[in-house]
C-alpha cells in the first residue's frame, strides 16, 4: 500500500509541476503593468450609438451634433476576450471617427481588414489613457474633448470615434529566463525589460550564434511568409563594444516585414522559428550583416550583435 501511495503522490507531483509551468500567450499578458491607469465612460459618450450597417462591413455610428466633454470618456460597445492594453505598446485597429460640433462621421477604415491601422500607445498619452483596460477583439466609443482636439484654435470641436481593437501587442519580451551561455555576451535587464549587455573577453565567432534569453509563449514567427515583426532592439558592433542604434532608446518599437530584403541576413534567420515574447541574443557575423560596406556608426566588415524582443506579429 506504501508503495502504491508513493508512486500516487509521486504522479500527481508531477502532474502538478507540469500544470504549473504550462503557460498560454494570453498569460504573457496578467502581469504587466498598468502605465495609463484605466480607461473612464461618462454620459456624454453614452449617446454615441454603433450598429450594424446592411451591406457594409463599416458599422453606421450615429451621435448628436454639439456632443463634446471635459475628459476622456470610453464606452464599450462589445467585449472582446483578448488581453488588455496596459501601454507602451503598439495595437492594431479598425476605425471611424466623427466631429462632435456637425455630428457627422469625417473618415473611416474599411473594416475589411484590408487598411487596418497600427498605432503605439505610449505611457500616459491621451489615446493610451481612452483604451486602457480595452481588451483585443473589443469594439468601443470615445469622446475626446474638444479641449484635446482643437487646443489653441479658434473653433471647439470635440472628435467621437470607433474603435474596433483588432490586435494588442506586448511592450517587452514575456516568458521563461534562460540562463546566459558561454561565448555569449552577458545580457542584463532593467525593470522595465530594457537590456544592456556585458561583454567578456570572448573572440567574436565567425558564424551566426543564437542564443534565447526569455522563452516567450506565443506562436512563432516565420521567415519570408509575409509577417510582419514588431520588435524592440538594441545594436552593439562586437569589437567596440559600442551600441549603435536602440528602439528603446527611440521609445518607439520597429516593425519589419521578417523577410530577405528587409533586414540583414543574420536577423531573418536568427528570429526565424522564435516565439512570440522571446528576448533573442545574436551575434552575426559579417557575412550575414553589412559585409564590407560601413553604415554610419558600424565600420567595415563588423561582427554585431542584437538583443532583440518579439512583440508580436501580424500578416
Amino acid at each position: 500500500m506504501r508503495k502504491l501511495l508513493a508512486v500516487v503522490v509521486a504522479a500527481l507531483t508531477i502532474t502538478s509541476l507540469t500544470a504549473c509551468t504550462s503557460h498560454t500567450a494570453t498569460d504573457m499578458y496578467s502581469n504587466l503593468k498598468a502605465e495609463c491607469g484605466t480607461y473612464k465612460t461618462g454620459p456624454n459618450v453614452a449617446a454615441v450609438k454603433v450598429t450594424e450597417t446592411p451591406g457594409s462591413k463599416v458599422p453606421t455610428v450615429t451621435f448628436p451634433a454639439g456632443i463634446d466633454s471635459k475628459i476622456l470618456e470610453t464606452k464599450v460597445i462589445s467585449k472582446g476576450t483578448g488581453p488588455a492594453i496596459t501601454g507602451s505598446q503598439f495595437i492594431d485597429f479598425e476605425f471611424i471617427q466623427g466631429s462632435g460640433s456637425t455630428g457627422k462621421v469625417t473618415g473611416a477604415s474599411k473594416f475589411d481588414g484590408t487598411d487596418e491601422q497600427s498605432q503605439y500607445l505610449g505611457g500616459k498619452t491621451n489615446l493610451c489613457g481612452a483604451l486602457a483596460g480595452v481588451t483585443e477583439g473589443s469594439r468601443v466609443a470615445v469622446v475626446v474633448p474638444s479641449s484635446i482636439m482643437s487646443a489653441g484654435e479658434a473653433v471647439a470641436n470635440a472628435g467621437v470615434f470607433v474603435f474596433e481593437i483588432k490586435k494588442v501587442y506586448l511592450p517587452h519580451a514575456v516568458g521563461d529566463e534562460q540562463s546566459n551561455q558561454n561565448g555569449f555576451p552577458t545580457v542584463i535587464r532593467a525593470t522595465t525589460g530594457q537590456p544592456t549587455i556585458r561583454f567578456g573577453n570572448d573572440s567574436a565567432p565567425t558564424s551566426l550564434k543564437v542564443a534565447t534569453m526569455i522563452k516567450g509563449w506565443g506562436p512563432k514567427v516565420e521567415a519570408n511568409k509575409g509577417e510582419k515583426v514588431t520588435i524592440h532592439y538594441t545594436g552593439w558592433v562586437w569589437s567596440s563594444h559600442v551600441k549603435f542604434d536602440s528602439s528603446w532608446d527611440n521609445k518607439l518599437p520597429a516593425q519589419f516585414e521578417l523577410a530577405s530584403g528587409s533586414l540583414i541576413p543574420g536577423m531573418v534567420q536568427g528570429l526565424d522559428g522564435q516565439t512570440v515574447g522571446s528576448q533573442v541574443l545574436l551575434v552575426i557575423p559579417p557575412s550575414l550583416g553589412y559585409k564590407s560596406q560601413a553604415m554610419q556608426s558600424i565600420p567595415a566588415n563588423s561582427t554585431l550583435v542584437f538583443v532583440v524582443d518579439i512583440l508580436g506579429f501580424s500578416k
